[in-house]
């Protein structure tokens, strides 16, 4: 699942994922839904400013 760390999704999301994905496709909402909330919070993250990527944040 490295496409997930490369998005930052934390290993604990991961798992639980992937937990899902072997309990089969009775769980595909579920997590259709855990995706989506990823996406959301990517977008707000992107939304907020970044600040000067030369200084290290604090």
């Amino acid at each position: 699942m490295p496409a997930f760390k490369n998005a930052g999704v934390p290993v604990a999301e991961i798992a639980e994922f992937v937990a899902l994905r072997l309990d089969g496709d009775q769980t595909l909402t579920t997590r259709y839904q855990l995706l989506k909330d990823h996406e959301a919070n990517l977008k707000k993250q992107l939304q907020q400013p970044r600040g000067n990527p030369e200084l290290p944040q604090v």
